[in-house]
């Protein structure tokens, strides 16, 4: 049996590219599957199985190994978070906040933001009709 098999399903049709790249380095034909609906909404994803990286059947097994092999390796070097950094400068203005988890600390500076804003946005609107 000579079949096209799933071989690892991803959330955005680059994540299969890169995945299909690397093993058309190593020889092995693949196909990327579900990639144009995604593309057109990617909201779809999850409902859709996510976009289907296939193989052949008989390759499938050498496939496997070689991208379990490469989602080991992490190169990448994250840069610092701007908005850890920015949680961190609000929760030092108010003592309360640097007790909380950070988790619980962006959602009351966003909550924060949110009765601030609106209210100042109406304001603003307001004179700018008058």
């Amino acid at each position: 049996m000579n079949d096209w098999k799933v071989v690892q399903t991803f959330s955005y049709p680059h994540e299969a590219h890169l995945a299909a790249t690397l093993l058309d380095s190593e020889g092995i034909e693949s196909i990327v599957k579900d990639e144009l609906a995604v593309q057109m909404q990617p909201i779809i994803s999850n409902a859709i199985g996510g976009v289907k990286l296939l193989v052949w059947d008989n390759e499938w097994e050498k496939a496997s190994e070689i991208l379990k092999k490469h989602a080991k390796k992490s190169d990448v070097i994250l840069p610092p978070s701007i908005l850890g950094d920015l949680s961190d400068m609000v929760a030092s203005k108010f003592p309360a906040l640097q007790t909380l988890p950070k988790e619980l600390q962006w959602i009351i500076i966003g909550g924060l933001f949110i009765v601030i804003s609106i209210p100042l946005t109406y304001l603003i609107f307001y004179f700018i009709r008058e």
